[in-house]
C-alpha cells in the first residue's frame, strides 16, 4: 500500500517539479503527513540550500493532492471516512527513504541507523569491525550506492576516515546530519545581515 501511494502522489506532483520524501501514513490520528521536496533534474547534485520548501510549497501541493486522493480507491482502505492532509518539508535533517537518494545527497554528511550489527562480509571493512562489533550508528560522509548481491549497499567513508558499506536492506533510518555548530554560525550571519540592511 505505502509503494502504491507513493507512485500515486508521484505523478500528481511531477509536473508542479515536487518530489517524495516519505510518507506518514497514521491511522489512530487519521492523518496523512507527506513530506516535498524540489524535484531535481540532475539527480547527483544537492538541491540549493537557498531554495527550502516553505509554506507557499505547502499550500500548492496541498491543494494539488486533495481531490486526486479523494477519488483514490485506497484511501478507503487507509482511513475509515475523513483524515488530515498535512504537507511539510524535511527540514535540515531530510529523511533518506529512497534508494536514488544515495546518490543525490553524495558528498553529504549523514547518520545511518540499522536494524542490527553487521558482520565483516556485509560491512566490507573487517579491521573496524573488530572493534566495533556491536555498532548499529554510523556517522560520516556519503560515497553513494552501489549494485550488490543479493541486495544494493550504501557507501560511507565515517569520521573516522574507516571506509564501510551498509547493505540497503538492513538500513531502518538514515537522514542527513547537519553539523550544528556550522548551521548556527550560517544562521547567525543571516540575522546579522539583515540587521545590517544587506541581503542574505
Amino acid at each position: 500500500m505505502s509503494q502504491e501511494l507513493t507512485e500515486f502522489i508521484t505523478n500528481v506532483l511531477q509536473p508542479l517539479h515536487y518530489e517524495v520524501v516519505s510518507i506518514e501514513v497514521q491511522k489512530r490520528q487519521k492523518k496523512l503527513r507527506i513530506f516535498i521536496d524540489r524535484s531535481t533534474d540532475d539527480r547527483q547534485s544537492t538541491p540549493s540550500p537557498r531554495t527550502p520548501i516553505g509554506i507557499e510549497d505547502c499550500i500548492q501541493v496541498t491543494k494539488a493532492l486533495d481531490e486526486p486522493l479523494e477519488q483514490f480507491p485506497l484511501m478507503t482502505h487507509l482511513f475509515d471516512g475523513t483524515y488530515e492532509l498535512e504537507v511539510s518539508s524535511p527540514g535540515v535533517e531530510r529523511p533518506l527513504a529512497q534508494p536514488l537518494d544515495y546518490e543525490k545527497f553524495r558528498g553529504s554528511r549523514i547518520r545511518v541507523h540499522t536494524f542490527r550489527p553487521l558482520i565483516a562480509q556485509e560491512i566490507g571493512n573487517a579491521a573496524y569491525l573488530e572493534s566495533n562489533s556491536k555498532q548499529k550508528n554510523f556517522v560520516g560522509t556519503l560515497d553513494g550506492i552501489a549494485k550488490g548481491e543479493p541486495q544494493p549497499f550504501v557507501k560511507m567513508t565515517l569520521e573516522s576516515n574507516h571506509e564501510i558499506q551498509i547493505p540497503l536492506e538492513l538500513i531502518s533510518k538514515a537522514h542527513l546530519e547537519p553539523k550544528w555548530d556550522e548551521l548556527s554560525s550560517e544562521l547567525s550571519s543571516r540575522k546579522h545581515d539583515r540587521r545590517k540592511g544587506t541581503p542574505s
